[in-house]
């Protein structure tokens, strides 16, 4: 009697130690969840939900060489390095810095991306540049390539001496603050010359001048992008003067369809693809190409949109497709890297999940 009495405590204790465990490792698991090391992989089912997370929320492990790096590049080899990227809004507006965080650096890197343009139009002011600090920082963290890019609207619509001046002078204080930061953070002057700008490429020009000589005070290799007057259109790429304190080191951003392709529109026209339209788009790739080869500068294009997101959004998700898969097609063909644009069409910044309906965009871009 005493027997089966021993033996009832030994099964209490062994059964209630076993649970433990069970509860232990149940509590385990659901941290490890939570820490992104258990994820599933949610992006390529299709649901009723209008977004989806990426699957892994860790960056991989072979993501921090680019805080490593010392290596200064050549034009040529900064093309090569750029791959696909994205045009950002991790430092332009006010709800943009809001939503912000490292876990946006992560989803854009393991979706396939290789370097993101970091848009800014605010002033440097110690706040603005303590927020454009940790974007790149966290860029690089995650192994992509940060491009800052100024906005400059002042000087675009006032093209004036005093407006020039002060975009010299937003640049000395973004130069400095990035002056020991690895090569692969490079600098895009001005976003896109537009308005009074596009009639005056001889004020342009001057103040690539001004701010080159500028930014060598402190970066004397760091990568450097102008671009052309008229919304940045290869055929003006021809009107660029390349500033003297170059070093070597300048590359030229153009970009066409940066607000999507037009069902009417015979300048930027695309249907269904009929040879014509693509014809348009191969013809002012070779006008950069040309370019590329008479003057020896390497050229990045700095936004294309895959559909017509701000003007009527009426491209069917097949017709994106269509339109993206040549688009990039063509461009890796010519071995010209470029950005899309942008991220808040594929991107929910407040839940920090893609869109479902833009991923096979995507899927053709990165194809």
């Amino acid at each position: 009697m005493k027997n089966k009495k021993d033996a009832s405590k030994i099964f209490l204790i062994l059964g209630s130690v076993a649970l433990m465990i069970i509860t232990v490792g149940f509590v385990v698991v659901l941290l490890l969840q939570k820490e992104g090391v258990f994820v599933k992989n949610r992006a390529s089912k299709q649901s009723d939900n209008k977004d989806v997370k990426v699957d892994i929320q860790q960056p991989n492990q072979n993501t921090k060489t680019l805080r490593q790096n010392k290596k200064d590049y050549t034009p040529a080899e900064y093309q090569n390095i750029l791959g696909v990227g994205i045009d950002v809004d991790w430092a332009k507006t006010k709800k943009g810095r809001e939503f912000y965080n490292k876990q946006t650096a992560i989803d854009f890197k393991n979706r396939g991306f290789s370097h993101v343009r970091i848009r800014v139009k605010d002033l440097a002011t110690e706040d603005l540049l303590k927020h454009l600090t940790r974007a790149v920082d966290d860029a690089l963290d995650v192994g992509l390539v940060p491009i800052i890019a100024y906005q400059a609207n002042d000087f675009k619509n006032n093209p004036n001496k005093l407006e020039a001046q002060r975009v010299v002078d937003w640049w000395e204080m973004v130069a400095k603050k990035f002056r020991n930061y690895p090569p692969e953070v490079s600098f895009d002057i001005l976003i896109e010359s537009t308005d009074a700008l596009n009639k005056q490429p001889a004020v342009l020009n001057e103040l690539y001048e001004n701010v080159v000589v500028k930014v060598r005070q402190s970066n004397p290799k760091r990568i450097i992008f102008i671009s052309p007057i008229v919304r940045s259109a290869p055929e003006n790429l021809k009107l660029l003067k390349i500033p003297s304190k170059n070093n070597g080191r300048i590359m030229a951003e153009w970009h066409f369809y940066a607000s999507g392709p037009d069902k009417t529109n015979p300048k930027k026209q695309w249907t269904i693809g009929t040879e014509k339209e693509k014809e348009l788009i191969r013809q002012k790739i070779k006008i950069a190409k040309n370019w590329e080869e008479k003057t020896g500068l390497k050229t990045w294009v700095g936004a294309w949109m895959p559909g017509n997101y701000n003007k009527g959004d009426d491209y069917s998700v097949v017709e994106q497709v269509g339109f993206a898969k040549f688009v990039s097609g063509e461009l890796r063909k010519n071995k010209i890297p470029f950005a899309i644009n942008s991220d808040t069409k594929f991107y929910d910044y407040q839940k920090h999940q893609w869109f479902v309906d833009k991923q096979p965009v995507l899927d053709a871009i990165f194809k």
